[in-house]
């Protein structure tokens, strides 16, 4: 995981084993810095091997959340609009490294 990924991983952590309405409510709230991380985590799935199959559909948000050209305003638009996209590439992108066992 890139450096602001590693920085958030509670948060990571505790978005992806929260309850679904409180999920919902820390996607709204999001800060910069989560926010980064969220972008490295929908990176990592874009362009790292990773396997997209059930996010194929969601490619275009997560591209969106991933480009750091994108304004912040944007970014943090597409996180709020489509929380359960967010939660599953996260959820994601934890399979994938308790499956290889890097963290």
């Amino acid at each position: 995981m890139s450096s602001p990924a590693k920085e958030q991983i509670a948060f990571l952590r505790f978005l992806v084993q929260a309850p679904k309405q409180q999920q919902i409510w820390l996607l709204k709230h999001i800060t910069q810095p989560q926010l980064d991380a969220l972008g490295e985590v929908c990176y990592n799935l874009l362009y790292g091997h990773r396997d997209v199959t059930p996010l194929q559909l969601h490619r275009d948000i997560i591209r969106k959340v991933a480009d750091k050209s994108s304004s912040v305003r944007t970014r943090r638009g597409m996180v709020q609009n489509h929380p359960r996209v967010i939660v599953l590439a996260v959820e994601t992108i934890f399979k994938d490294v308790a499956t290889n066992g890097s963290d």
